[in-house]
């Protein structure tokens, strides 16, 4: 009699296993990565970070393929799909997946252009710009200036007019210089920088290149004029500070976004950048008599400042 009940306990747990592995199996999400370029630094930590991010979760299968070899029926084979950079993301447009679209370390002119105008509901999106709320703010702990010189270029007309909105309240006044109103955008940028006490550089291709920052930088050393840049190289060539997202800190943003869509959470259509880091350059700090700020102290004030109810945690 024991050894029935026995057999009939084996026979149960086998089936309850089995059941539990189909169930499991039938569970597993399909999740396409597309990146641009495969050998790129870039691509290459946010893939490991989101490997990282996802290491616990048993549910994901996860796929990577480059955006100019990847096959139309990998498009309609799968549960999420994450678009890393532009050329992923306009590949991705084309196709018109039916599965739900993250693209991330995209310029907001897609997003406002592309993504947000299609009105996909399963499109969702991560600028790689950071919030003019941020921005200002960054400006407000590390300057007293609170003239703030920006330049309109032909991709950052939303952005710019966040800028505006938000001033008011933050007790900045801006220069604002449209590049239309010029022969070439240097020289509105010029003008920006003599009428302001306090520069920000915006991310805008058509205004912003390789020789278009190096000779920004070199106006607003000669006129004693702060610089905040985008991205570490910014700051290491002579911005006072830079405000951006790494590969890994997007990854984890990405990684989020995928969990929360397989347990249902209620997700932003269009977001910013939810983590962030901050560069400063002591030498530029300390030549234009600023604020001695560290860069960790300002990212922790920046956290501070944008905590809500509930995220103590996080």
């Amino acid at each position: 009699m024991k050894n029935h009940h026995r057999i009939n306990t084996v026979i149960f747990l086998c089936m309850w296993l089995l059941s539990y592995s189909c169930f499991s199996h039938n569970n597993v999400k399909k999740t396409l990565l597309i990146i641009s370029d495969p050998n790129s630094s870039v691509h290459i930590s946010y893939i490991n970070e989101f490997k990282h991010q996802i290491s616990n979760y048993e549910s994901f299968s996860l796929i990577y393929e480059n955006s100019n070899t990847i096959k139309l029926s990998n498009y309609n084979t799968t549960d999420y799909i994450i678009s890393i950079g532009t050329t992923s993301a306009n590949k991705v447009l084309k196709h018109k997946p039916k599965a739900a679209v993250l693209f991330t370390f995209i310029p907001d002119q897609l997003i406002y252009n592309s993504i947000s105008k299609r009105n996909n509901t399963n499109y969702y999106s991560i600028s790689i710009t950071q919030p003019a709320f941020r921005v200002l703010r960054l400006s407000e702990l590390i300057s007293h200036n609170r003239k703030i010189g920006l330049t309109l270029g032909p991709k950052t007309s939303n952005y710019i007019n966040e800028f505006k909105k938000l001033a008011p309240s933050l007790n900045a006044e801006l220069v604002i210089k449209d590049y239309k109103n010029f022969s070439e955008p240097t020289d509105a940028m010029r003008e920006s920088l003599r009428e302001s006490s306090l520069y920000i550089a915006t991310y805008d291709s058509e205004i912003l290149n390789r020789h278009s920052s190096k000779w920004l930088l070199y106006m607003a050393y000669k006129m004693n004029r702060p610089v905040i840049g985008y991205s570490n190289a910014y700051t290491k060539s002579g911005a006072v500070a830079s405000l951006f997202s790494t590969p890994q800190q997007f990854a984890k943003q990405g990684a989020k976004w995928l969990i929360d869509m397989t347990v249902g959470t209620k997700m932003k259509r269009n977001t910013y950048p939810k983590y962030f880091t901050v560069s400063i350059n002591k030498r530029v700090q300390h030549v234009l008599r600023m604020k001695n700020v560290t860069a960790d102290w300002v990212e922790l004030k920046l956290v501070e400042m944008e905590r809500e109810p509930g995220d103590e945690n996080q």
